[in-house]
């Protein structure tokens, strides 16, 4: 219910935000989406390492195969979105992207267990593992794309 709270609280105001704004200044909606996008995964990214730092004594406690296994999860998300995009490459990519970062899911319900910091931690590590593996990935598409168009 905390959850549910906190994601009714605080994700309705942003989304009529930019759906408002859209709708007044597509241009400039559209100019400045991806990177405000790309700005909040920086620091998305920034936040999950900083808390790493922080706390890397429960990080040092975490199996190193569990995080592989975590960014094994991901590779083969990415994998199979990308094998079952269609023939558009930007769909592919999409649907790579949507397949990998729903697991977030299954880190939050994991790290709800453990009390404490550690439940930051190990989403944070979920995070970080998540952006090793699908950094590579997108910038292989942009490459890919750029040689097509």
């Amino acid at each position: 219910m905390q959850v549910a709270w906190v994601l009714a609280n605080y994700l309705p105001l942003p989304l009529a935000a930019g759906m408002l704004l859209s709708g007044w200044l597509p241009d400039f909606a559209e100019r400045w989406a991806s990177r405000l996008t790309g700005a909040a995964g920086t620091v998305l990214t920034a936040y999950a390492l900083a808390l790493l730092v922080l706390h890397v004594d429960v990080l040092l406690m975490a199996r190193w195969g569990g995080v592989l296994a975590l960014m094994a999860l991901v590779a083969l998300a990415l994998a199979i979105g990308h094998l079952l995009g269609g023939p558009a490459h930007d769909d592919r990519t999409a649907l790579a992207v949507a397949c990998a970062s729903r697991h977030i899911g299954i880190a939050v319900l994991v790290a709800a267990s453990l009390p404490g910091p550690r439940t930051a931690v190990i989403i944070a590590v979920y995070i970080v593992a998540s952006a090793v593996v699908c950094i590579p990935y997108l910038r292989w598409r942009r490459a890919v794309a750029a040689r097509t168009t």
